[in-house]
């Protein structure tokens, strides 16, 4: 009797609990079934604009590696790198700056050769801009080549990517192509250095200071070359120059005086 009550108890506590898992098991079949079709559509669709990329005209192809980009799938990607040797500028644009937001692996040679070797400044502008992203190393030739280009944009963008990569010896031996670039004639290319510094050595420090006589007319200039004191031992005519910057017009200039000065007390306090 008991024996029976027991089963009929246990039968009764099962009934909900199979019911719960029979909704369960259905409703993960609907979400499946559903991303199915959703992934299926998403496969038609792509399909569509690689259809449309290869035979439009330049319009139709820079728009259809637009909504490409959207997709994170291999076969996407293979058509991003694929536009990268179009003939119309604005579709390797375009392409170049959709790979900048996801840069693929396979990616990396075909966007530093473009970097390298492209013809067209534009184009090559964008490539450094993506190369620098990567932070390789092994790029930084690219870079160094970069920055005896008659473009200005082109040498600015190489220096940003060569003080990028993170790794110190690179830079080290980028020092005299660094301090190449803090003498640029082009104010720009100056900035770009000093604002992406982040070692020290001594003949940056010589090239830095001497900066400052001529910086007071250009506030990003004086802003950036003040950036990169930061953290030096000061000598005591850059000190004293500094120190005067403290009643300088522009408060962002006094306020970087400032933090130059209080940070060379705590090194000389150590």
């Amino acid at each position: 009797m008991l024996l029976s009550l027991f089963h009929a108890s246990t039968h009764e506590t099962l009934l909900p609990v199979k019911s719960s898992l029979c909704a369960v098991l259905i409703l993960l079949f609907f979400c499946c079934s559903k991303d199915m079709v959703i992934v299926g559509k998403d496969d038609a669709l792509l399909n569509r604009y690689i259809a449309q990329y290869e035979n439009g005209n330049w319009l139709k192809r820079r728009e259809a590696v637009r909504e490409i980009a959207a997709f994170q799938s291999e076969k996407a990607i293979d058509l991003l790198l694929t536009a990268t040797e179009d003939v119309h500028q604005g579709v390797v644009i375009e392409a170049l700056k959709h790979l900048s937001k996801i840069l693929p692996e396979q990616g990396r040679e075909r966007v530093r050769y473009m970097a390298e070797f492209e013809k067209n400044d534009n184009v090559r502008w964008y490539a450094l801009k993506v190369l620098a992203q990567y932070r390789d190393p092994a790029s930084a030739p690219v870079f160094v080549i970069g920055l005896n280009s008659q473009d200005w944009l082109i040498r600015e963008e190489s220096i940003r990517g060569l003080l990028l990569i993170d790794d110190y010896v690179v830079k080290y031996v980028s020092i005299p192509y660094i301090v190449e670039a803090l003498n640029d004639r082009r104010i720009n290319v100056r900035i770009a250095a000093l604002e992406n510094l982040d070692i020290k050595d001594e003949r940056l420090y010589r090239t830095i200071v001497g900066m400052l006589p001529d910086s007071e007319w250009n506030t990003s200039l004086l802003a950036g070359i003040l950036k990169a004191l930061k953290g030096y031992r000061l000598d005591d005519k850059t000190r004293n120059y500094i120190v005067r910057l403290m009643t300088h017009r522009n408060t962002k200039i006094r306020l970087l005086a400032f933090r130059v000065l209080r940070e060379e007390r705590l090194i000389r306090s150590e």
